[in-house]
């Protein structure tokens, strides 16, 4: 969610993409979104990796009709699933999605 652990992952995610592509110019961006602001704690470990900003905290209640929510939740999984399948997205908990990505 975009703590610590978040940020050192992307790291690694970011160093095994580049063994395959070590060419490919890549940037990490770093949300201060979540639950609590999250502020960048790997900037200064990593000066040669390209970090960029989304300050997209906000301490505003989502309010809006319940009725949209509802069929929101209800598709959700179904959204999920499509958007890993056209290879849209990539979860790259294991080693077989790094070879997925496509640029």
């Amino acid at each position: 969610m975009g703590g610590l652990g978040s940020q050192l992952f992307a790291v690694a995610l970011l160093k095994d993409i580049q063994k395959g592509s070590p060419k490919r110019r890549i940037a990490i961006i770093l949300h201060t979104g979540g639950v609590t602001r999250r502020l960048p704690e790997v900037v200064d470990l990593f000066p040669e990796i390209s970090f960029n900003y989304m300050d997209d905290f906000s301490t505003a209640k989502v309010v809006g009709d319940p009725g949209f929510r509802n069929l929101l939740t209800k598709f959700s999984p179904f959204l999920k699933r499509l958007v890993f399948l056209l290879g849209i997205v990539q979860s790259c908990n294991y080693d077989v999605s790094l070879k997925r990505i496509r640029f």
